[in-house]
Parts: structure tokens; sequence; C-alpha cells
């Protein structure tokens, strides 16, 4: 896992892009350039069918790398340049998303990119040369804050914006890859976050109260054909916001921002809606914000922002929520289960012995290890129960 932010924010080092390694459980640097200020990554596939990442924001070149201002891609070993990245200072990426094939939008708050092609606020680029978006955002102080490919391709803009090409949208818009179009009336204020539903909803969050004529805290729900409020929405002492959404495997929505009540739910920073309901996933301290979610292939869903704990747990800046399943019971590896051999080397891992192809001893997947919980969840899964 990446994370990216900058050098105040990054655990572990002043460096704005960390790693972690997850067999460690460490931060590593991802190398020792630093960034300045990181928005946006996105991965997309090379040349050799492996993974490149794709870097955004508020930063200058790499040093030794022409073209990489705001905008640069990491192979693994090195960097380089993305058409030559924004030029224009106090301009920067806030967005990046990969089309089916293979070409990369990017959003933000430039005028102007790859030194050459002037277009507003979004730009798409093909491997080798920069295209406007059908126009980009009208003329004036626009900015794309958040990008969101359909299954179909189409490709959703939400920002801070008023047209769209010629077309008057209201914040957010949708590509289908030759003309803009609105969803409704649009939002009454800014868009910061996307996400779409199973069932092909979009889901927009940001700052504003309305979404076309609907009150909306927040929060809102694009059906294809009217806008609906998620519950309440959220609220908050001093100028609310969602920053970000993640729709989770089992269909439910995660929001992060910076509130304290969520459909009527006291909560800090985090909620989560069910469908029907909010309710929130755990306590911060303050300052508490969330700026960030992803979610691993082990269904821990990690979060990023402003705070400097996720109680119980100390941290700062990062912390990991949910607790998918147990490891299985085969806990050595060797694919005969049960067997005395998995209890005799769960307890010499629990007691610090080497065995390289075990399982870790963190057993039930909490993140607190060794405790007594990971010996009773061993034991139940060993009886053939389940693991909380």
């Amino acid at each position: 896992m990446v994370v990216g932010g900058n050098a105040e924010q990054s655990p572990g080092s002043l460096t704005s892009l960390r790693v972690f390694n997850s067999q460690t459980r460490t931060w590593e640097s991802l190398d020792n350039t630093n960034l300045d200020t990181v928005y946006a990554l996105a991965t997309i596939q090379n040349a050799t069918g492996g993974q490149d990442l794709l870097v955004g924001g508020n930063f200058d070149a790499v040093p030794g790398v022409p073209g990489t201002a705001r905008l640069a891609r990491w192979n693994g070993s090195n960097w380089s340049s993305i058409g030559n990245g924004v030029s224009e200072p106090s301009r920067y990426v806030f967005a990046i998303a990969t089309l089916p094939n293979g070409d990369i939008i990017v959003g933000g708050s430039f005028t102007g990119i790859g030194g050459t092609l002037i277009t507003e606020a979004i730009a798409r680029w093909d491997g080798t040369n920069w295209h406007s978006v059908g126009g980009g955002m009208g003329v004036g102080v626009n900015i794309v804050y958040a990008l969101k490919v359909l299954p179909n391709g189409d490709l959703i803009a939400g920002g801070n914006f008023r047209t769209a090409g010629n077309t008057q949208v209201n914040n957010i818009a949708r590509w289908d890859g030759s003309t803009w179009a609105a969803l409704g009336a649009g939002t009454g204020s800014q868009v910061n976050a996307l996400a779409t539903m199973p069932n092909g909803d979009i889901i927009a969050a940001g700052t504003f109260r309305t979404a076309g004529t609907t009150p909306a805290n927040l929060i809102a729900r694009w059906n294809g054909s009217a806008w609906l409020p998620l519950g309440t929405g959220f609220v908050g002492a001093f100028m609310p916001f969602v920053n970000d959404l993640l729709v989770l495997p089992d269909g439910r929505l995660l929001a992060g921002g910076f509130f304290d009540n969520a459909g009527g739910v006291p909560t800090q920073a985090a909620a989560i809606w069910n469908g029907a309901n909010w309710s929130s996933i755990g306590a911060y301290a303050s300052p508490n914000y969330v700026n960030t979610f992803t979610q691993m292939p082990d269904g821990w869903t990690f979060l990023g922002g402003g705070f400097y704990g996720a109680r119980p747990v100390s941290t700062a800046s990062v912390a990991r929520w949910g607790c998918p399943a147990c490891d299985d019971i085969d806990f050595n590896n060797n694919t005969v289960f049960p067997e005395d051999a998995d209890v005799i080397d769960f307890f010499n891992v629990l007691a610090g012995a080497e065995c390289p192809a075990c399982n870790d001893i963190d057993f039930n997947n909490n993140g607190v290890f060794p405790e007594d919980a990971d010996v009773i969840d061993f034991f139940n899964v060993l009886a053939g129960g389940t693991c909380p």
C-alpha cells in the first residue's frame, strides 16, 4: 500500500510518499524523493504487464527528471514524465483516473497542461499527446476534485465548476467520450468525492446542502433520473465536508471527512451507510478528519487523514478498520488440516519460534498481537466455530 500526503503527515519519515510493508508491518520510503504535497494516486498497467504508479499534486519536478511537475509516473525504479506535466505555478492536480483503453484522465485547477494544450481543469493523455475533454470546465476559476470511471467507460467528474464544455452542469458532469451531460441540476456547492453503488447509482459528496432541488447534507445519490438524499446526511459544528467515499464488497458505503453527526448518529470523521441508516465506525481524536480510504485484498480498510488516534488504538494519520475473517486453520500451510501440527506450530510461533511457512500470529487479523483473543479464536475455528 502506498500513501501520499505531505512531509509533515507521512508516517515514519519526512517524505510525502510511503509504502506499508504488510509482512513486516512497517513503513518504508518509496524512494528518497520528497514531492512536497501529493493529492492523487492511481495505477496503470505498463508494457510488461505490471503496474506503474501515477502521482499528482502540488510539487516541483522530480530532481533530474524534467516535465514531472505536479504529475509524474513511477515504475518501481525510476520516475518519468507524463507529457511534461503541469508547469503552471500555483496550479495543482487533484484527481487521476484511467480509462478502459489505458488513457489517463487528470483533473485539477490547471488551465493548461503539457506546456502546449490549453484546457480548463481536465485533460486526457493517450500515451503520446494531451487532449481536451470536451472543452474542459468553462472559463474562470474551475477545479476538478474527483473522477470516477463507470463500468461502461463513461466518466463522472466532480468539483467546483458551473459548466462542462458548453453545458450547464453545476459541480458534477458525465462524459460519454464525445459530449458532456448534466446529472439533473447538479449540486449546490462543491463535489469532493464520487462512488458508484452495485446497482449503478452514483454517489456524490462534498460541501453541498442541496442536490438538484433536494435537501442533501453533503451527500446525495443519483439514480439516473433524480437526486435522492442518504438519510439526513452529515452535520458538523464548523464547515463540515466529506472528502472520500468507498463502496465495500457487501454494498455498504463508507464516507469520510470532517463532521460529527451522520444521519442523527454522533460520529467523528467517518461513517458507514447500510442502505437505510448511518452508523459510526469509531472515534477519532482531534483534529478529526478523514481524507481517503482504500481497501486491501485481505479485506482490511485503511483510512488516512488528520487524526491522532482511532480509539481504542493510538495511531496518527493512518488507521486500519474492519475485521476480515480469521486465517484458515491450516496454520502451517501444509494443506493437511485440522491436525496436531497446526496446534503445535501455532504455539511455537506464539512463543517466538520461527516458522517461515506459517501464518503470522495475528490469527484473528485485528491488528493486535500476540493476545489471548488470537488463541481463543484459533481454538474456536479449530473446533468448527466462527471467527467474530
